[in-house]
């Protein structure tokens, strides 16, 4: 089950109106594996649509709308494309740089997930790793 739906995604007040919902739901279903992998899978363990933590589940969908916006503005899907891809081009005295810039992410090795996204997780609890 998808952590968004469509209509609730466009709902978002900074939802990209440009992405069809069957593209969107392609590039969710990635968002979702990035997502699971920061918080530890808790919503596959826990029901989202019964958390009684608002905050939290809104923060959490927040970060999933995020980061498919990042992946489909990206056009990645995977970690292995944002890694093959160039970062900067340098010509000369002139260096553009482009694409997403990887966040430290409390020990998650990928750098792959959205910095707008990772912000909306950081006030949940869903990424601390104590005991």
């Amino acid at each position: 089950m998808a952590y968004l739906t469509y209509s609730e995604f466009q709902a978002l007040p900074f939802a990209d109106p440009s992405i069809a919902e069957a593209d969107f739901d392609k590039y969710e279903w990635f968002a979702e594996q990035v997502i699971n992998e920061l918080t530890m899978s808790f919503y596959e363990h826990h029901d989202l649509a019964t958390d009684t933590d608002t905050f939290r589940v809104t923060k959490f969908k927040q970060a999933v709308a995020l980061q498919t916006i990042n992946q489909f503005e990206s056009e990645t899907l995977t970690q292995d494309q944002a890694e093959n891809e160039a970062q900067s081009i340098t010509m000369g005295r002139t260096s553009i740089n482009y694409g997403s810039t990887p966040v430290s992410n409390g020990g998650s090795s990928d750098g792959y997930i959205s910095a707008d996204a990772y912000r909306q997780l950081v006030p949940t609890g869903l990424l601390y790793r104590g005991v």
